[in-house]
């Protein structure tokens, strides 16, 4: 079996040398600063933090264990693991802008704004490196899973493949949002055992993904057993997956449900619902996204919560059983109305119905391009809007897609339309000027 070559996870030179000396002394100021500037502001404390402190059912396994750390270097409370967040992201930034840089042969000053425009992250409204959440060990994670899938790919280098694949895994033990790379995997892999299986050593890529795919539920549902006595996988799905439904639910589905249990859950819920007027009507018809993404957290934790602890359930793992049953129920029973909400989610999220064709209408250049030239650039664009879009899909599915969930793919997407367009304007500078 081929082995991994560990000396690929070292940091790419760090300061490109075509560039003057007096340049890199400033650019290296620079990004010490900003490190320095975002280390000194310290730990960010949210209301979901303590979650992970405790090692509550709800959160997957890596954060907390990772958290844990920080009883190393007490009293310093957390500060040192915020440093190890930055400097973390800091690198991952870095690694898949010098990989980019390689492989598309751009200039060292426009591989500063795309390493930039990947710690946009740290810098704005998310503050991901200061901040205690998964964000902080999904993202750099995540530029580094695209790193090696890109070298893996450009490359037709199996063994960087599967250091992607071991990367997925630390992902999703981090965050199950991240099971949205499962499918993307299988499509890259469907593909390359029909038409280029020559370049790479697929069964063995195929066997490793689906090892790696129950390595990883077994690790997660060990983990719970451990600390709840439940194996199980994170019970946080069904509380989530349920209110769509429940906000485009009417008072007659209540005789969907066999159980009397989910029969009354529903009554009581839709019933605090009212009181919160947190459900749908017929005139918020024309922006009803807007109300739902205003109704989310009252109807999960204002009516739902509630009412599941007034009939005296509190155990996570059954809650997720019988709301993930109430839900796909209510779906099906509301399938139009729901799949609206659905749609709406994903589009508006990503900007709108002109960008969402503009990002499809990219997708089907890409694949033409791809297909008949074997374009790097036009296979790059196919990986960062497939990933997009799977990301996008996923999330929507249980929660409105707010930006913690999408600047995994969001800063990878806006460097690859900017890359795009650098490498346009220059060839027709270079055409222009000849």
């Amino acid at each position: 079996m081929s082995t991994i070559n560990i000396d690929a996870l070292a940091p790419v030179s760090f300061v490109p040398k075509e560039i003057s000396k007096s340049s890199q002394y400033l650019f290296l100021s620079l990004v010490g600063l900003i490190g320095l500037v975002l280390s000194f502001q310290g730990p960010i404390i949210t209301p979901d933090t303590g979650s992970y402190l405790v090692y509550h059912a709800i959160r997957s396994p890596l954060y907390p264990l990772f958290l844990k750390l920080n009883s190393i270097f007490e009293p310093y409370t957390y500060n040192i693991i915020v440093v190890i967040q930055i400097f973390f992201g800091f690198y991952s930034s870095w690694h898949l802008s010098k990989v980019i840089q390689k492989f598309f042969n751009l200039e060292s000053w426009f591989t500063f704004i795309v390493f930039f425009i990947f710690l946009f992250p740290y810098f704005g409204q998310c503050k991901i490196g200061n901040t205690l959440l998964t964000e902080a060990l999904c993202y750099p994670l995540f530029l580094l899973f695209v790193s090696f899938l890109l070298k893996g790919l450009l490359e037709k280098n199996t063994k960087y493949l599967i250091t992607s694949f071991i990367i997925t895994m630390f992902l999703i033990l981090t965050r199950r949002q991240f099971l949205f790379i499962y499918p993307v995997i299988s499509l890259i892999l469907v593909y390359y055992a029909l038409f280029e299986r020559k370049n790479f050593k697929i069964k063995l890529l195929t066997f490793l993904f689906i090892l790696s795919c129950g390595a990883t539920s077994l690790i997660e549902k060990t983990y719970h057993y451990i600390h709840t006595g439940h194996f199980n996988s994170t019970p946080f799905t069904g509380i989530q997956l349920i209110i769509a439904p429940l906000y485009r639910s009417n008072e007659s589905d209540v005789q969907l449900f066999k159980k009397d249990i989910q029969k009354n859950i529903f009554i009581k819920t839709r019933e605090k619902m009212h009181q919160k007027n947190a459900f749908f009507d017929s005139t918020k018809d024309y922006c009803v996204f807007h109300y739902f993404t205003f109704s989310y957290n009252p109807i999960q934790w204002e009516s739902l919560f509630p009412t599941l602890h007034q009939f005296g359930i509190e155990d996570f793992f059954y809650i997720d059983q019988l709301t993930t049953e109430m839900a796909f129920i209510l779906i099906k029973q509301n399938f139009k109305s729901w799949f609206t909400l659905y749609f709406l989610n994903v589009v508006l999220s990503l900007g709108g119905y002109y960008y969402s064709l503009l990002l499809m209408f990219f997708f089907f250049v890409s694949l033409f391009f791809y297909i008949t030239k074997r374009n790097n650039l036009a296979l790059l664009s196919l990986v960062t809007i497939t990933l997009t879009a799977a990301n996008y899909s996923l999330v929507a599915l249980v929660e409105p897609i707010l930006m913690r969930y999408s600047i995994y793919t969001d800063t990878l997407l806006a460097n690859i339309i900017l890359i795009l367009i650098f490498i346009a304007l220059k060839d027709q500078y270079v055409r222009h000027n000849r």
